[in-house]
């Protein structure tokens, strides 16, 4: 006999199992010390201004984009100074990622299975390690999710209002006001 999980049923029990994995990510990033890079994004991300930061940033004291920094300032002046609260953006960010993937195959593929696959995916490879890294990696692997998913909602809605003859799916503007937002932020 098999138990056949659907619906909410099956969106709970991931939301769960996502709850869960985020908790554990951070029991983690609240033990372990902050690395040499880590040190960066703290440093930088008690910055003054955007101002400061822009500045900091043109200046190469460190590649990565801003998106990263500003969410870890916000993160400070909320919870405080600490290596957990330095690395929890990376840890939303890949839950993001994670919940993003999930809801992406379950629509793309009509099935409870593939969006079980495409969650479990990203928990079940090496990618979990910058869950708990301050630095941008699980920011990008969550624009890259958001991206994918964006672009399937812009695709089939305009596969939706195209008339027979017309143009390609996905060729209008749609995809290009849905993505900028996301590109701009991840490539700033």
């Amino acid at each position: 006999m098999t138990v056949q999980v659907r619906g909410r049923a099956s969106v709970s029990l991931f939301l769960l199992l996502l709850v869960a994995y985020v908790a554990l990510s951070i029991r983690a990033a609240a033990a372990t010390p902050l690395t040499y890079d880590e040190i960066y994004t703290a440093y930088l991300s008690q910055f003054d201004s955007p101002n400061q930061l822009w500045g900091w940033l043109r200046s190469g004291t460190d590649l990565n984009p801003p998106l990263n920094y500003l969410l870890t300032h916000l993160a400070f002046h909320s919870f405080g100074v600490s290596p957990l609260t330095t690395r929890l953006p990376a840890v939303a960010a890949y839950g993001g990622a994670v919940l993003l993937m999930f809801v992406y195959l379950r629509l793309r593929h009509r099935s409870e299975a593939a969006g079980w696959f495409g969650g479990l995916a990203l928990l079940a490879c090496n990618l979990p390690y910058y869950a708990v890294i301050a630095r941008a990696y699980a920011m990008m692997v969550c624009c890259g999710a958001a991206a994918l998913l964006l672009w399937y909602l812009a695709h089939t809605a305009a596969s939706a209002r195209r008339p027979v003859g017309g143009p390609r799916p996905g060729s209008g503007r749609s995809w290009r006001q849905v993505s900028t937002p996301i590109i701009t932020a991840c490539s700033s």
